[in-house]
């Protein structure tokens, strides 16, 4: 990468890291859209503590309606502070996915929601390990994201555009997540992107 390239990448980082350009970001990627075509795969159990990892600014918390416990799992501190600040429950979790400050078996639910394209192959192996060290017995994991798929005009041209520089196919996603979890429940559907969820247990789960 060259410096100007350099330095391109580094402001625009910058910028979506700010509260409202990354909720605008969301928005226009057609978000609001995606969670109503996921949410079945989201009948998460009441009072259930929902770990949401790489969460933002908390745009998933809405989405529980179970009176689950939201807690955002973020790097980067303006994106917890803009979660703070639209909820007055909210549960802000500074830590890195690959490595996170959780305890064993503490969570009901890990999420990562439109997290996986922003990983390398090996962080992705660490955070999905990672995700299986804190579920207690019986948790879930819930994965949702824009995946690459060469027939899809749009998805191909916002591909292009998007910080995340790691889309994988649907299929590259299972396989990752085969390593350390189980599918139970899949779903594909196109909103400006192609998408992909799924629900999964840990392998060693009964």
């Amino acid at each position: 990468m060259s410096v100007d390239a350099a330095g391109r990448e580094q402001w625009l980082h910058r910028i979506a890291s700010r509260p409202m350009a990354y909720d605008f970001i969301q928005w226009a990627a057609g978000r609001p859209a995606v969670y109503r075509h996921v949410r079945a795969l989201m009948r998460f159990p009441a009072g259930a503590l929902v770990l949401d990892v790489g969460g933002g600014t908390g745009n998933l918390k809405p989405q529980l309606r179970n009176g689950e416990r939201h807690v955002c799992v973020d790097i980067e501190r303006p994106k917890l502070d803009g979660y703070v600040s639209k909820f007055r429950d909210a549960r802000p979790l500074q830590g890195d996915a690959t490595c996170l400050p959780v305890r064993d078996g503490v969570a009901d639910v890990v999420a990562l929601s439109s997290v996986t394209h922003h990983l390398t192959d090996s962080q992705l192996d660490s955070v999905f390990s990672e995700a299986a060290r804190v579920l207690r017995p019986g948790g879930v994991l819930f994965v949702c994201d824009a995946v690459w798929s060469p027939s899809h005009r749009a998805g191909r041209l916002l591909w292009r555009y998007d910080r995340g520089s790691h889309p994988r196919t649907t299929e590259q996603i299972d396989a990752a997540l085969t390593r350390s979890f189980r599918v139970v429940q899949k779903s594909e559907f196109s909103v400006v992107h192609a998408f992909a969820a799924f629900l999964c247990r840990p392998v060693n789960a009964p």
